[in-house]
């Protein structure tokens, strides 16, 4: 169809040739249809219908001067003209659709098509802005099933493809095409690892050769963090030599060798979810450690020897011995019988620059004194000596003494450390009490209140005289202390023998005020905080209790006082609402595991423990005791063994325990770890533990009689909140205590050490679930238990079970009170 079917005739032998076609149904050249305007020798038949005609021509000859017929014709044979249909290309099949696709930048967004059905496919791509298959940007060269869609720009394009057939065999269209669906292919921007922030710098260490020099960096903000650290003989972060192993945040660096080394560290984060740059870094500064070589204590010069002393009984012969030439003085008297510097008795307690010769009796004896020189840095000899002259105290026939002996006072700038820096703050007065020597030193308030408005709150004020004293007085008015008080400052008053520390929150020095009158002006309030060497009739009732106790004294004893006055009423301070610490230096040579523990000595004799530990500062031991009360103090060894706790589990805590005079035996030398213990005993080793003062008075409960051995023991319970009784009004002493009964008490205690404030703000669901029995505890109970749980004060039996409802045994009791005091930092 449509193609070219020309038909012609040749003729001759005429005048005038002329020509008619003629079309026929059948093959035959007689009875045709004339074809209007065929009338040349040649004829295009039609060929836009498929079939089969036929077609003749007539031949005339036109003669016009012929006489007869001017016409003649001649008709040709049959000419068959065939038309056949077209044949057109097939349109091909997709069999599978180019699926959309997310990318990151850089990445492979690889589009395909897969096609059938033609004789032979080719393949046209075409880009688009919107999701559609008209209107697209032909993609010159993508002419393959498959198209690598580009992926430098973030964002979103659509792609299609077109799919060829062409067919060179077919009549007619010999191309067919078909379209595929849309493909979206979206670019994402990368993501690249954060780079880290360091948000501590290593320090700069100096040490001595074989000392610590820990360096460590405090990073976050990333996913995963990794170190390495790297030394340097410059001081830069680049260049560096990589420390092989050194790859978490601390560095012990190498202190074998003398000299500067520097290092740094380089701290990465490591993201694998990121689709870019997967690590980042971040370098810290570089820090300098200096090792110095050995150093050794210097032997200290004794610049003024003590001089002899002829006094009366009960006069004062103070000695006294001025050195230099050292890092940290200290100094120990002996005393001898002969006028010799060796071979002498060490006087305990006499630790200072001056000693005060004992003169209670007529007589002779002989004194000197060794200065050591303790320089802590050194690395070598820390320690180094020297010995003063012998001098001789002659001690003649009494004269009698006052109770006051007034003196001419000596005021001597004295230095004050707030937060460290040393200030001139006061003035030190000297003068004499029951011949004993008392320094005054006076607080200047105008210099006070400028310094604590310059300093941060919770600065710490200490005050260190340059004089030695029986008596140091710290006096302020009331007005220092209150701006201390809305300043949270720590008063310290520090001696050679022990340093006083008062925050300044536990005088309440308006409350105190009020007691005097509604009017008093604080300003006009004296406010005196005082360390004293107890007078001679203290110190034999503290001898005596220590020989009725059956323990031996390491310090001599001290009396802590704060007295608050106005005109001429004084109020003593001798109850505070937390724990004060003192610290009370040991004399050298003593062996730390001699030490027990602190004690206060009442006045009638009685003794009880106050929680202590034992610490080294500067390489000198001193006892920290904190206590809720004033008194007079000492540091005892008090050893205690039971002998049926030999190979029982709490042996070291009933041992502990019964040595700090906490616990008491059942008798022969017994415990009687496994006995159940009752609530009054119970109530009694708490309050021992936690060092309080017994308070007598009328009877709390209807069933605790005041001559009740445990009645002062409740009642000091009570009074601290650390028990409530029964709704009936009675305790019920002497029924056995159960486990929940002893962690609600417990529980109180921990308020009173500052441990509860420690504690997360969990329900007391979770913390109880891990146990199998947590269902057993009963409702009132379980904040209590949950309290002590948490702080670890109490953990469940070996069954994993809490035993609530179970009786709690002497042993447990004596573990507890022991885990309650180290969890807290008491001892």
């Amino acid at each position: 169809m449509g193609g070219s079917a020309s038909l012609s005739v040749a003729a001759s032998g005429g005048v005038s040739l002329s020509y008619q076609w003629y079309s026929n149904t059948t093959n035959n050249n007689s009875g045709g249809t004339l074809i209007s305007g065929a009338t040349s020798a040649t004829y295009a038949a039609p060929t836009v219908t498929a079939g089969t005609t036929y077609y003749f021509v007539v031949v005339t000859n036109t003669d016009s001067s012929a006489t007869g017929n001017q016409t003649a014709t001649s008709t040709s044979s049959v000419a068959t003209v065939t038309v056949n249909a077209l044949t057109h290309a097939a349109a091909p099949s997709i069999d599978t659709q180019p699926a959309d696709k997310t990318v990151n930048v850089g990445g492979s967004a690889s589009l395909s098509v897969a096609a059938s059905g033609g004789v032979s496919l080719s393949y046209q791509w075409y880009s688009n802005t919107t999701n559609s298959t008209s209107g697209g940007t032909l993609i010159a060269g993508a002419t393959s099933a498959a198209y690598a869609a580009p992926t430098g720009t973030a964002g979103t394009k659509h792609y299609y493809v077109v799919v060829t057939n062409t067919d060179s065999g077919a009549t007619g269209n010999q191309t067919a095409t078909v379209t595929s669906s849309v493909a979206t292919v979206t670019v994402n921007a990368l993501t690249h690892a954060a780079a880290p922030s360091i948000d501590t710098q290593p320090a700069d260490k100096t040490v001595n050769v074989g000392g610590s020099a820990s360096l460590s960096v405090a990073a976050s903000g990333g996913v995963s963090l990794s170190y390495q650290w790297y030394s340097n003989t410059t001081n830069s972060t680049s260049g560096g030599t990589l420390i092989a192993g050194a790859t978490s945040a601390a560095y012990a660096a190498p202190t074998g060798t003398a000299g500067t080394k520097h290092y740094y560290v380089v701290v990465t984060n490591t993201d694998s979810g990121a689709t870019g740059n997967q690590t980042a870094t971040a370098t810290s500064n570089a820090v300098t450690v200096t090792v110095n070589a050995l150093t050794h204590a210097v032997m200290p010069s004794i610049d003024t020897q003590p001089a002899d002393k002829t006094v009366n009984v009960g006069g004062s012969a103070n000695l006294s011995v001025a050195a230099s030439g050292g890092v940290s003085l200290s100094y120990q008297w002996y005393s001898n019988t002969t006028n010799n510097n060796s071979g002498g008795n060490l006087i305990a307690g006499a630790t200072s620059a001056a000693y005060a010769a004992p003169t209670g009796t007529a007589g002779t004896k002989h004194y000197y004194v060794l200065v050591t020189n303790t320089d802590s840095g050194a690395t070598g000899n820390q320690t180094a000596t020297a010995t003063s002259n012998a001098v001789t105290v002659t001690v003649n026939v009494p004269s009698p003494s006052g109770n006051l002996s007034p003196s001419t006072p000596s005021d001597l700038d004295v230095i004050v450390l707030v937060n460290g820096k040393a200030e001139n703050l006061g003035k030190m007065a000297n003068s004499i009490r029951d011949n004993q020597t008392m320094s005054t030193f006076i607080m200047d308030q105008k210099k006070l209140e400028e310094l604590l408005k310059s300093e941060a709150p919770k600065s710490v004020v200490t005050v260190v005289p340059n004089v030695k004293s029986d008596i140091l007085v710290g006096e302020l008015d009331g007005q220092m202390i209150k701006n201390m008080e809305d300043r949270q400052a720590i008063l310290q008053i520090k001696t050679d023998r022990a340093t006083y520390t008062l925050p300044a929150l536990q005088f309440n020095i308006r409350a105190i005020a009020d007691q005097f009158g509604n009017s008093v002006t604080l300003q006009n309030v004296k406010v005196r905080i005082e360390i004293a060497t107890p007078i001679s009739d203290t110190v034999k009732v503290v001898e005596n209790a220590a020989m009725n106790g059956s323990f031996a004294l390491v310090v001599p004893p001290l009396s802590f006082s704060v007295k608050v006055t106005y005109g001429d009423t004084t109020i003593e301070v001798s109850k505070f609402s937390a724990y004060v610490e003192r610290t009370v230096a040991i004399p050298d040579g003593v062996d730390p595991s001699k030490v027990t523990t602190g004690v206060v000595i009442e006045p009638n004799g009685t003794v009880r423990h106050v929680p202590t530990k034992v610490v080294k500062i500067d390489g000198k031991l001193y006892a920290v005791i904190n206590s809720l009360t004033n008194s007079t103090y000492s540091v005892v060894w008090h050893p205690l063994e039971f002998s049926d706790m030999a190979k029982h589990w709490a042996k070291d805590a009933v041992n502990d325990m019964g040595s700090r005079m906490v616990i008491d035996g059942a008798g022969n030398g017994m415990f009687s770890p496994d006995r159940n213990i009752t609530r009054a005993e119970f109530a009694a080793i708490l309050v021992r533990g936690l060092g309080l003062q017994l308070e007598n008075g009328t009877a709390t409960f209807s069933d605790v009689k005041a001559t009740d051995w445990y009645s002062s023991a409740v009642n000091t319970a009570y009074a601290y909140r650390l028990i409530d009784g029964y709704e009936d009004g009675t305790f019920r002493p002497m029924e056995k205590i159960t486990r929940e009964q002893a962690m609600t008490i417990l529980s109180k205690a921990l308020a009173i050490t500052g441990l509860k404030q420690k504690l997360s703000d969990r329900s007391a669901d979770s913390i109880l679930k891990p146990f199998k029995d947590a269902a057993q505890v009963s409702v009132w109970a379980q904040s209590g238990v949950a309290d002590c749980v948490q702080a670890g004060v109490v953990s469940g039996r070996t069954d994993g079970a809490l035993a609530p409802k179970a009786y709690m045994t002497r042993a447990e009791v004596a573990t507890i009170i022991q885990r309650l005091l180290q969890l807290s930092d008491l001892i």
